[in-house]
């Protein structure tokens, strides 16, 4: 938690477009500490923005985040690498909390729609996302990780939707990666070519 002394020399770099990243290496805190300040100060809670501008801006920094949290590069759109921090469980987790503390600034909390969570599913895709959903409960509890961890609604989304049927179509799926395809790629595969043999069997 930051004192009230640093929380004016926050503010006061902030005012002067100092990067989170540079304010937090000048005054020797963590990156999360200015991230918290500088959402309160988006928010007009030191008096000098206006509602208009805080909303925009707390609506980029929602989508910055959550690509962040999918293990994407937000400027680039590329998936980072299995050795990247953005994607280590404790940054994913860190990150996420960091989603539901900036949500909670607002009447209805944001979530940047991707085109994963576009994609329409069929009623017999539907039931093969939710076994897959069932599955990834499942495992969460025995790795005792968060769902989310584990694999991304979006992810599944996107898995029954194309549908995947080997190990090159999971690593389409952004933010999985190699690791997790590795991990857990095979009891993801069974799941949903079960469903497109049961699917194709069916009348």
């Amino acid at each position: 938690m930051a004192t009230s002394a640093k929380v004016d020399e926050i503010i006061y770099l902030l005012r002067k477009d100092v990067p989170s990243n540079e304010i937090a290496k000048r005054l020797n805190i963590s990156p999360p500490v200015v991230w918290g300040v500088k959402s309160h100060w988006r928010l007009g809670r030191y008096g000098d923005t206006t509602l208009e501008d805080s909303n925009m801006e707390l609506t980029k920094t929602i989508q910055i985040i959550h690509a962040l949290a999918d293990g994407i590069n937000p400027q680039t759109g590329e998936v980072f690498p299995d050795n990247s921090p953005y994607q280590h469980p404790e940054t994913i987790r860190a990150l996420f909390t960091a989603l539901s503390t900036l949500d909670a600034h607002r009447e209805k909390p944001i979530r940047p729609v991707s085109n994963e969570e576009e994609i329409e599913l069929t009623p017999q895709q539907k039931i093969t996302y939710e076994q897959l959903k069932q599955w990834r409960s499942k495992k969460a509890h025995e790795e005792g990780f968060a769902s989310f961890m584990i694999l991304h609604n979006s992810q599944m989304k996107r898995m029954v939707a194309l549908p995947v049927t080997c190990t090159a179509d999971l690593l389409t799926i952004k933010g999985f990666g190699e690791k997790r395809t590795q991990k857990y790629g095979e009891e993801i595969l069974a799941i949903v070519t079960q469903a497109i043999d049961h699917n194709e069997k069916t009348p």
